[in-house]
């Protein structure tokens, strides 16, 4: 088992609404046993605020690869991107991959 990285975006009317959607779509895809190494082993949000006007999607790269948001358990990390969009990113555990193996965003 290795922590992979995640990075998934998904609309709604609110954050609580994209990260439902998110989290089904994630467990439709890859199933809803843990250890996906997806959103789909994660129960809850934290939202957090981005400072600048950056391409949220860079932000959330930056922010995964130098590990300067953290994210605790179940929890993933949220900004809101605009226009209805929230972008989730965090950590998950994977099975099946041995301590080489890496995963790209």
């Amino acid at each position: 088992m290795k922590r992979v990285l995640f990075l998934t975006s998904e609309c709604g009317n609110d954050a609580n609404e994209a990260f439902c959607r998110a989290v089904n779509l994630a467990q439709s895809n890859h199933g809803c046993k843990s250890n996906t190494g997806t959103i789909a082993d994660k129960k809850e949000f934290k939202m957090v605020k981005r400072e600048d006007k950056s391409n949220p999607f860079d932000w959330a790269r930056q922010h995964l690869e130098l590990d300067t948001v953290k994210t605790v358990n179940d929890t993933v990390s949220c900004i809101d991107a605009g226009e209805g969009e929230f972008i989730f990113f965090g950590y998950a555990f994977k099975n099946g991959m041995n301590a080489e193996s890496e995963e790209e965003l």
